[in-house]
């Protein structure tokens, strides 16, 4: 970077988030916050070459990205922008130069396509379910809900619920159309796993230092409810399934 970015505050220096294999396992991707690029490398045996980047929207801060390859061949890279609160999908193309193409087909909030984001909120984790079907994301900061505290079975009082925001996916154009809104379980869910069977999911919550269950019905792939809760010590970044 030869300059700061729009948002120099937050994006004053490269910031990468974020290693991806891409499906083919020919490319390492890498999202890079600061400079609104995902940086793409080609894989030479057990070195990397850099080649053309995707550049992002000025400003919008790219975050995590998720492939979609679908039964017709088609290949999707879903990119969630932590600035901008936005999910951008593109139709994937492996070119003969051994770089890859990216064509925007999707734009939209983290929210739904044509909703806002509440001001502070930042979106974090972003996973595409194995079929295909399905896309959620986690947004910080947006305290979208109150719900009864989790560490006690439900029994005490309110506490702010940030949110876990669900899409259907269509398959032929990349397209996503908002499904549900969800408590992620509490303050800050920097990210979350799902299980192999896609019914349950694990969230990290960082500012509450707990890490919830969800229930998910795969068919619909919509969440159920908050099954289980543990406190852990000090802020939770990151929380896997071992399966």
């Amino acid at each position: 970077m030869s300059a700061p970015g729009p948002n120099p505050s937050r994006q004053e220096a490269p910031h990468p988030h974020e290693v991806f294999l891409d499906p083919k396992g020919q490319f390492v991707l890498v999202p890079d916050l600061g400079a609104d690029l995902v940086r793409v490398f080609a894989v030479d045996g057990v070195n990397l070459a850099a080649v053309d980047s995707l550049t992002a929207a000025p400003g919008s801060g790219p975050r995590h990205i998720e492939f979609l390859v679908t039964p017709e061949g088609k290949t999707y890279l879903y990119l969630i922008s932590e600035l901008a609160n936005t999910i951008t999908a593109y139709d994937v193309t492996y070119r003969e130069n051994k770089t890859l193409g990216f064509n925007e087909v999707y734009s939209g909030s983290t929210y739904g396509e044509g909703a806002t984001a509440p001001v502070g909120a930042s979106g974090a984790e972003i996973w595409v379910s194995p079929d295909g079907k399905f896309l959620t994301v986690s947004s910080r900061n947006d305290s979208a809900f109150s719900i009864s505290n989790p560490d006690t079975n439900g029994e005490g009082a309110q506490v702010p619920s940030d949110s876990l925001n669900s899409f259907s996916i269509n398959a032929q154009t990349g397209a996503l159309t908002l499904l549900q809104k969800f408590p992620a379980g509490g303050r800050i869910p920097r990210q979350f796993s799902v299980n192999k069977a896609g019914d349950l999911v694990a969230v990290g919550l960082q500012s509450d230092s707990r890490v919830v269950i969800i229930s998910r019905d795969a068919a619909s792939g919509k969440l159920g409810d908050i099954i289980a809760s543990a406190n852990v010590e000090g802020e939770v970044t990151a929380v896997i399934f071992d399966e």
